[in-house]
């Protein structure tokens, strides 16, 4: 069990990251499922990197540049692989087509235009969401540099997390492809290995000076958007892909970053 879960972890960081893990992890049953098992803490290291930079750079660099920094530096180390699905999940429910005609255009190597317009205003979206709760960690005196830390932990792990529970509780709308890999050796009681650490993560942000209620209304907005989502698409698209999984981790990021700004600027402030 300890080899399968160190090769997970090793899977996970490779497959679904671009940080460097120098090591071969076999391909099989068990590891995938621990693989997905840390999916989530996938997020958590990507959050822990971008505060990390942002706690180097704030005090030398104006906010805007480190906005781009972040945003750049996000995307890079998932090496677009989410906003890939983002994409093709965009052209496949903008193009009002046939359902099977909209697996295919998601399979398909080429960008539209709903994809362009789409992952533009995401990432409007993202970088504007950045630089704002950046200014208010810079200018105002209501969040620790530990609950900022957290904050930017927190929003990666939950956004993984509900990729993962769509991939457990939906159907995939085709039995092949990478969704389908990984799904299979999914089971209901893998569930527990999602939300303890969740819950874990959650305690910790919580011993931060006034960051329960934060994490009870950031749980409860990502709970909402996570059900919408996934019910949307699948109805949408006969069930969901890797694709699918991608794209709900983009949205629910920004999602996070939205809920996070409302709350620190409506809320603490």
């Amino acid at each position: 069990m300890l080899k399968s879960m160190f090769y997970g972890l090793v899977l996970s960081l490779q497959f679904f990251s671009r940080i460097p893990v120098p090591l071969q992890a076999p391909w099989h049953e068990q590891v995938k499922v621990w693989a997905l098992r840390f999916f989530p803490w996938v997020g958590a290291v990507i959050g822990l990197f971008v505060v990390l930079l942002a706690s180097v750079f704030m005090p030398h660099v104006p906010s805007l540049f480190l906005t781009l920094l972040l945003l750049t530096v996000w995307v890079g180390l998932t090496g677009g692989l989410h906003l890939d699905g983002w994409l093709d999940v965009s052209d496949a429910l903008g193009s009002q087509a046939p359902l099977e005609k909209k697996w295919r255009i998601m399979e398909e190597p080429q960008v539209g235009s709903f994809a362009v317009l789409s992952v533009f205003f995401l990432l409007a979206w993202k970088g504007s969401l950045l630089y704002l709760l950046l200014t208010l960690w810079e200018t105002q005196d209501v969040l620790n540099q530990a609950g900022f830390l957290l904050i930017f932990i927190l929003i990666p792990f939950i956004s993984r997390l509900g990729g993962a529970l769509l991939l457990l509780f939906l159907p995939v709308y085709k039995e092949e492809g990478l969704a389908w890999e990984w799904k299979r050796g999914l089971q209901l009681k893998d569930l527990s290995w999602f939300i303890i650490p969740f819950l874990i993560l959650c305690v910790c942000t919580a011993m931060v000076h006034t960051l329960w209620p934060y994490i009870l209304f950031l749980t409860a907005g990502m709970t909402v958007y996570f059900f919408v989502f996934g019910s949307y698409l699948n109805r949408a698209l006969g069930g969901i892909g890797g694709d699918v999984i991608g794209a709900s981790v983009e949205g629910g990021e920004v999602w996070g970053l939205l809920l996070s700004w409302i709350y620190i600027w409506f809320v603490m402030v």
